[in-house]
């Protein structure tokens, strides 16, 4: 009986250290997928997004699927792919607001946003980045409010140009 006991524990604490050392695992190439965006490797950060996101399927819309989501829509965007990406981003927003994944939400609002502007749909660009930054001031996201004030500026300097042209 008490070397059954002895067993479970050990399977149990076995279990314990497999399932954080895959969560280590993931959260290592979600990071290098962000350095591969960061130095503009699209496509590696695409095809290494795309296999993670096979290793999460079962993980059916949480936050760490929605993430790598993400971030094959941004380099989708980069390889100037706008509206796969847009398809993405789209369902990234939806989904991260239905669960509650706020910086997920914020993030996703501030690339569906640059897509608007690149399309030259500029009521949709300010729509969502006017999302983005009440989100960043609700659930006080302090590390994208830069980028969606920056977004913003781009903006009202298009629109200027605009209204000033007509």
């Amino acid at each position: 009986m008490q070397f059954r006991n002895v067993l479970i524990l050990l399977l149990i604490s076995a279990s314990f250290s497999a399932g954080a050392q895959d969560l280590k695992g993931i959260q290592s190439r979600i990071q290098t997928i962000d350095s591969l965006l960061v130095y503009n490797k699209f496509l590696e950060a695409e095809k290494l997004s795309d296999s993670l996101f096979i290793l999460l399927e079962k993980a059916d819309n949480s936050e760490i699927s929605l993430k790598v989501r993400l971030q094959k829509a941004i380099a989708l965007q980069g390889g100037n792919q706008h509206q796969k990406s847009l398809s993405i981003l789209l369902d990234v927003f939806s989904q991260s607001e239905k669960h509650n994944f706020f910086a997920l939400n914020c993030e996703s609002a501030i690339y569906i946003s640059l897509i608007h502007e690149i399309n030259a749909d500029y009521e949709h660009a300010y729509e969502y980045i006017h999302k983005a930054e009440l989100l960043c001031k609700s659930h006080e996201i302090n590390e994208l409010y830069s980028t969606i004030l920056v977004r913003m500026a781009s903006l009202h300097r298009i629109l200027a140009r605009n209204k000033t042209q007509d």
